[in-house]
């Protein structure tokens, strides 16, 4: 909701409470908390914050194919998410 309207800086504010209670509860390598790392990636990429995304999509990234495999849907789509932030 606050992505598409474009707050982007409340966006971040809340994924970052979100993820603060997955790393907590469940773990940083859970893969819930993964996606929340990737979603506040993608947000750190549109708010042009480009290498601290990248750099965070990359953490992620490897823990994915670490844990779900390289083939796995998720690893793939960090994969994309990360090439279409690099452009």
């Amino acid at each position: 909701m606050y992505c598409s309207q474009g707050w982007l800086e409340d966006a971040q504010q809340a994924f970052g409470v979100v993820l603060m209670g997955q790393t907590k509860a469940l773990g940083a390598d859970h893969p819930e908390t993964l996606v929340t790392r990737h979603n506040v990636a993608m947000i750190l990429g549109e708010m042009g914050q480009v290498d601290e995304a990248i750099a965070e999509l990359e953490k992620v990234l490897t823990v994915q194919a670490r844990l779900l495999g390289p083939d796995s849907p998720a690893t793939f789509r960090t994969a994309v998410v990360c090439l279409l932030v690099i452009e």
